[in-house]
């Protein structure tokens, strides 16, 4: 029996269309990055899991701890809410990400998903920006820490994926072939002047502050092509009325959570609900995101379905291990393999 055939994101995003699954919002007139639309079959599966979502969280939620159904309400939020929700939820002053520009390919990145590819020992010959003119330049990949080459990823694996499915980036390295990384993450890499190890490292956002000028670009492997980081709010704002300014300006939601906690003490006072019970929630958010891709799972307009769980902060380990354990049966109610899922709990560096 042979192994499947890897595809590549381009293949399943012609698949979907070509099905009638997922198409590219307005492509009559070229489109429009990080938006979808759902064609008929898309819209059918779509609405297929959002209904048996509600089916199992709300109209026929799950017989919890104490052998009772776990008391579980519905909500349905306003997409545009008061400013002041997102000022005292922290999204205003702290829902920001460091982005970088490439002033050449006029391309824009996350700065903390810039990764860098340390080869050991190899120097490094790229262009470098010099009084206006880009000439050759011979650089040691570990000159203050400097790497290689970088990549475009949000974690080492991301980053070794994309080297291993992207034939334009193995040409532009000169790479053959990658063997699996040992116990200390550095890896084996067969290039066209010879084997080197190299390893791969997320270049931090202070490491770019004082360095852009000296990092290669993850798009053209030159130097003084990217800009200093800066910060760049998620929230797509409007303007509700008629007065365009910064008094009126207010934001599309950028997470389904926040109406369900402003309307807590209203579903407590009118359904007579108490602790441990939870507020489910279906409905459109909004991020800016500074580069979308993935397809569908890292768009700029996404649907979400959501529930937040109130209880004792004595029982909350009770109640999370009962969640975890209810909503991966959930998955599997799909019709999801169980070899194509993982429980990993979240680092203390991961946590919101």
């Amino acid at each position: 029996m042979t192994a499947p055939e890897e595809k590549n994101m381009d293949e399943l995003v012609a698949l979907c269309k070509r099905r009638g699954f997922v198409y590219p919002a307005s492509e009559i007139y070229g489109g429009l990055r990080g938006f979808w639309d759902y064609g008929p079959l898309g819209t059918a599966l779509k609405n297929n899991i959002r209904d048996w979502w509600w089916r199992c969280m709300v109209d026929c939620p799950p017989i919890g701890p104490d052998g009772e159904p776990v008391s579980i309400v519905g909500l349905d939020s306003a997409i545009i809410q008061n400013p002041k929700t997102w000022e005292h939820s922290g999204h205003v002053g702290g829902f920001n990400d460091p982005m970088m520009d490439d002033t050449e390919t006029k391309q824009r990145f996350r700065a903390d998903h810039l990764i860098g590819l340390h080869i050991h020992g190899k120097e490094r010959r790229v262009s470098v920006l010099r009084e206006g003119e880009l000439a050759p330049d011979t650089l040691r990949g570990d000159q203050q820490g400097l790497p290689n080459f970088t990549i475009v990823a949000s974690s080492e694996g991301e980053a070794l994926a994309v080297i291993q499915s992207d034939k334009s980036i193995r040409k532009r390295l000169g790479l053959k072939s990658v063997s699996k990384a040992d116990s200390e993450g550095v890896y084996k890499g067969e290039f066209s002047d010879g084997e080197y190890d190299f390893s791969l490292l997320q270049v931090t956002v202070s490491a770019q502050e004082d360095y852009f000028k000296e990092l290669p670009s993850p798009f053209t492997n030159k130097l003084g092509t990217l800009t200093e980081p800066r910060q760049f709010n998620l929230m797509l704002d409007t303007y509700p009325g008629p007065i365009r300014d910064e008094d009126n300006k207010a934001y599309l939601r950028p997470e389904t959570a926040q109406g369900i906690f402003l309307n807590f003490k209203n579903v407590m006072d009118t359904m007579r609900v108490k602790v441990p019970f939870g507020i489910a929630q279906i409905g459109k958010s909004f991020r800016n995101e500074v580069t979308p891709r993935n397809f569908i799972f890292r768009s700029r307009e996404f649907e979400q379905m959501e529930m937040e769980f109130f209880c004792p902060p004595e029982d909350s380990q009770k109640w999370y291990e009962f969640w975890r354990d209810e909503r991966f049966k959930w998955w599997l109610s799909l019709g999801v393999s169980e070899e194509n899922l993982i429980l990993r709990d979240h680092g203390d560096d991961e946590l919101a």
